[in-house]
């Protein structure tokens, strides 16, 4: 057999098989929608998607439409009185104050001066041979200019100091005399900053069109009273 013909057949062989290859289920289609995806074009396609959607986030425990402080924002508070592990004993109220304005949308949410509310979580007096006093002060909450409370999350905590020496010369010395080398106890004066969280998403109890006239200061806030004359 002549090399040309051999080389025709071959050909058509390879043609023919062709031909049945793209009748078959296995054919490559010719449809876009049928081509598996890599893995970029696949990325690329769902970003594409995401920037022609909006996104809705949820927020628990606010009514839709409504104003709210976010969790995790952060200020500063103030210890109104001096507090000690001296004098202080765990479960106490310790007052606090706001150091400066809580605006949101230009609007005071938070006034400067607001009492309000921290516990002693923990206090040790200072003891004998040297045990130095600790204490712990978690603040609580503070009310917004229309009442509402905030949750508040931190700690003021610390200690004051350890005679060490004096607990070394007590065991060496005796018992008794070791209960008068005491340690020193913690204080926090007056004015002590404390950087506080607001604890979760806390709901305003307005919209975006009632929230300057709610927070308005020279409108009386607190509780309300009404009173019928006879």
């Amino acid at each position: 057999m002549k090399k040309g013909s051999l080389k025709a057949k071959l050909i058509s062989s390879l043609l023919c098989g062709a031909l049945l290859f793209t009748n078959s289920s296995f054919a490559f289609a010719e449809n876009q929608q049928d081509v598996p995806e890599n893995i970029n074009s696949k990325v690329e396609r769902i970003i594409s998607e995401s920037s022609n959607t909006s996104t809705v986030v949820q927020v628990l425990d606010v009514v839709p439409g409504h104003v709210y402080i976010p969790r995790g924002t952060t200020f500063e508070i103030e210890l109104v009185e001096a507090a000690s592990s001296k004098t202080n004993k765990k479960g106490d109220n310790i007052a606090i104050r706001m150091v400066d304005n809580l605006i949101i949308n230009n609007v005071t949410i938070i006034s400067k001066d607001t009492i309000g509310a921290a516990l002693v979580s923990d206090a040790q007096k200072a003891g004998g041979f040297g045990r130095k006093g600790s204490m712990t002060i978690s603040p609580q909450s503070i009310k917004t200019v229309n009442g509402v409370k905030v949750p508040l999350k931190s700690e003021l905590k610390g200690a004051g100091h350890a005679d060490g020496g004096a607990v070394a010369v007590a065991v060496a010395v005796s018992l008794v005399g070791g209960i008068f080398m005491k340690g020193s106890n913690i204080n926090y004066p007056a004015g002590t900053k404390i950087k506080v969280a607001v604890e979760k998403d806390t709901d305003l109890k307005v919209t975006p069109e009632t929230l300057a006239a709610e927070m308005d200061l020279s409108k009386p806030q607190g509780n309300k009273l009404l009173l019928t004359v006879r």
